[in-house]
């Protein structure tokens, strides 16, 4: 009060209005952190209960013959409480070429846990020699939901028969 009259500054309406607009921007600001922290935190994860442990291996001794077979051991897994439906698809992969041969196409349910599988592969006539490996994935669906779980062998080589 050096003239006697009140002293002007921060706190004339003027800048009780600057004090309050950033105010109510910072709280804006916690509310926009707070609100997206909350929506990843509460998020659900995927459904995912397939899992196969890769590479699966390849048991048979040797070459495979063209018209022969090919066995292999697999792990696969469900991670839920109850059977899961899947569909399968499984196809021979020339490690050289890239071309592939699908060879199998089917439907299965999975247990819950895990399960060590043996399967008895049959190698088509017609595939050319070389090196292969088998490559595939089980597909589960639930409601709008698909899980895509991708296998494939240990490699493994084809020759004449």
């Amino acid at each position: 009060m050096a003239n006697g009259g009140p002293v002007r500054g921060m706190w004339s309406n003027g800048g009780r209005q600057v004090v309050l607009a950033s105010l109510i921007f910072a709280v804006a600001i916690v509310l926009y952190v707070g609100a997206t922290i909350a929506s990843v935190i509460v998020r659900p994860s995927p459904w995912q209960p397939l899992e196969d442990i890769v590479p699966q291996k390849v048991t048979s001794a040797g070459p495979v013959l063209q018209g022969g077979s090919v066995a292999v051991t697999a792990i696969k897994c469900n991670r839920s409480s109850q059977d899961v439906a899947f569909e399968s698809k499984a196809y021979y992969r020339n490690i050289d070429t890239g071309q592939v041969t699908l060879f199998r196409e089917g439907q299965g349910s999975r247990p819950p846990g895990c399960t060590t599988y043996q399967y008895v592969n049959p190698v088509p006539p017609a595939l050319a020699p070389g090196r292969y490996r088998i490559e595939g994935a089980d597909i589960a669906r639930q409601g709008a939901e698909i899980q895509q779980e991708p296998f494939r062998t240990e490699p493994f080589e084809v020759v004449g028969g």
